[in-house]
């Protein structure tokens, strides 16, 4: 027989509170942190349910690691629940969590879970992909929600280290978007141990929209590990933007214009970023002339919702966030400060305006 996971057997189940699952919604497993994802109802409510068991449990160092996987999912809903509880508008709500026991009180058939608000639109990969399910105006709303919510998280000590489409649930006709899936979030560090042999020290962001300080595993630029989570985070938002935009991801963007030899994908080059660092800079450069090349052409065929000057500052904000050296990243102003704002809510402000101007035009 078979083995089904507790986890991918909860079609059908009631769980506490009158939580009952309707059906399974199909996500990818990378995005979502290996867990099993459903739609569940009580009464009017409808929310979205995320799962996790023990049945793909490995072992570390001889040992079960049922702690470290508890642990992970206790962190990830706390994290969630601390967001919630500042009332973060940006951030996905959480509206229960609690765990099921298929059987009796076997570990081995418990399902541990959350459930989240739940957004029939799905994710904001769909809507880049597909440009008719959102207009100027959407896209300029949703870099503004994402940037707030990047802000606050920061100001409250938690940095998300994973934000790309995938984990952006879009709410077409509310023009609102907020940030999911927390399992690679990290709080700020109050005292770090650098010989700590766990979880504490890395860093986990996915490749394709990571930041060259991680694509060249460098991490000497900083001894502070928050600057560099929260860099890593500012880049992320930035490359974001480059994708809502124009369907493309910056770090492609910038590969194709720097030499084989200084490449992160050849290997001898890894730990060499502080070196190559001016080659990617010469290569940024290149990029945000053809973005706003990109923008521009966009902007043209969609009717000028945007100024002129409003693409110049899509483009200086891109630059901003992506800038391949992590120390000058952020908003120019803000750079350097020992406030440890980067400045998110000036962008916030900026999109939000071209967000209600876009929407005025829309409207005549």
């Amino acid at each position: 027989m078979t083995f089904i996971p507790p986890a991918e057997r909860l079609v059908g189940v009631t769980l506490k509170d009158n939580w009952y699952v309707v059906e399974k919604v199909i996500r990818d497993v990378k995005s979502w942190s290996g867990a099993s994802c459903y739609k569940v109802t009580r009464g009017s409510e409808v929310g979205f349910l995320k799962a996790f068991d023990l049945s793909g449990m490995k072992k570390v160092g001889g040992e079960d690691d049922h702690e470290l996987l508890t642990h992970r999912f206790k962190r990830e809903l706390s994290i969630i629940k601390q967001c919630s509880d500042a009332k973060i508008g940006g951030v996905v709500n959480l509206l229960g969590s609690g765990k099921h026991f298929h059987s009796g009180t076997d570990l081995n058939e418990l399902v541990n879970y959350f459930i989240l608000e739940y957004c029939a639109d799905g994710d904001m990969l769909k809507c880049i992909e597909d440009h008719s399910l959102i207009d100027f105006a959407s896209r300029c709303a949703a870099v503004r929600d994402i940037c707030e919510a990047v802000d606050k998280m920061h100001a409250n000590g938690v940095m998300h280290l994973d934000i790309k489409p995938e984990n952006l649930i879009h709410f077409i006709n509310e023009r609102v978007t907020k940030i999911v899936d927390f399992g690679s979030a990290r709080r700020y560090i109050v005292d770090v141990d650098p010989n700590l042999n766990d979880e504490l020290n890395e860093i986990t962001t996915t490749y394709s929209y990571a930041p060259f300080e991680c694509l060249y595993h460098d991490n000497d630029w900083t001894n502070n590990w928050n600057e560099y989570r929260r860099k890593i985070d500012l880049f992320l938002v930035g490359t974001i933007i480059v994708r809502i935009f124009t369907n493309m991801t910056f770090s492609s963007l910038l590969r194709n214009r720097l030499a084989d030899k200084y490449s992160w994908k050849n290997k001898r080059n890894l730990g060499k970023f502080q070196e190559i660092k001016p080659f990617l800079i010469e290569a940024g450069s290149k990029v945000y002339v053809m973005i706003k090349s990109e923008l521009e052409a966009i902007n043209s065929r969609c009717g000028h919702p945007l100024t002129p000057a409003q693409v110049k500052q899509i483009v200086s904000t891109i630059r901003d966030l992506c800038y391949p050296d992590p120390k000058q990243r952020g908003h120019p102003e803000e750079v350097g400060r020992k406030n440890e704002s980067d400045g998110l809510y000036r962008y916030h402000d900026r999109f939000k305006e071209m967000f209600e101007q876009c929407s005025l035009k829309i409207s005549k």
